[in-house]
């Protein structure tokens, strides 16, 4: 889910002048920054939602915090059409969404140091040993959410796979950049499409949240 590719751009879903406009981010230059003036207020929170599949997390919690900032970055265009519309007929103008490559958003197109928390719920499993290099769990996304997340904001990860939760764990305990914290808890009408599936199943979720500490080095 939270998997993405291709060049980074905004997507508008709907283009209907009877409902408010949702806040989209600009449209980048595939090999640019993104220019944010006028479009995200430096003095109000900023959450980012990697990967955000249908929006239910991200509606939720952006109707629940008009006062916060929520970012949607996700690759399908489908998926960013229903949350445009929903938002837009709901009048959610503290939403922005992002058809975005994460690792390219998260590089280079987004700010450095913008967002006070990042969520990371269900990514794509590729469960078949052979397709885990396609998973985007990596250090160098590791790199990129350090490179977006202020000092002291929160990283927050979920996924039903065992072996990738693990894998996540195994890599932000030996990162002298995070620390652990009381894990994030969703109510039940902010949890994803997935997540619905899975507990209704009765499945395990692995879940886990960490801070990022100040340090520029290891001690």
């Amino acid at each position: 889910m939270a998997r993405t590719r291709g060049s980074s751009r905004v997507f508008s879903a709907v283009d209907d002048p009877s409902l408010p406009p949702t806040l989209l981010l600009p449209d980048p230059d595939p090999d640019q920054p993104l220019v944010l003036d006028g479009v995200i207020d430096p003095a109000r929170p900023v959450e980012l939602d990697v990967g955000c599949g249908k929006g239910r997390f991200l509606l939720a919690r952006a109707r629940a915090f008009p006062a916060t900032q929520f970012i949607g970055l996700e690759r399908e265009s489908a998926r960013l059409a229903r949350i445009d519309l929903t938002a837009r007929r709901e009048g959610l103008e503290n939403v922005h969404l992002l058809r975005a490559d994460a690792i390219a958003a998260l590089t280079l197109h987004l700010p450095a140091n913008l967002a006070d928390a990042i969520y990371f719920f269900f990514p794509d499993p590729w469960p078949k040993r052979r397709h885990h290099r396609r998973r985007l769990f990596t250090p160098l996304f590791l790199d990129a959410v350090r490179r977006v997340l202020k000092p002291g904001g929160c990283f927050h990860l979920a996924t039903d796979q065992a072996d990738y939760f693990e894998m996540m764990q195994e890599s932000l305990s030996g990162d002298y950049r995070f620390e652990a914290i009381e894990t994030f808890q969703r109510q039940s009408h902010e949890q994803t499409d997935f997540e619905v599936i899975f507990r209704g199943k009765n499945q395990t979720i692995g879940e886990a949240s960490y801070r990022l500490l100040a340090v520029d080095s290891p001690k």
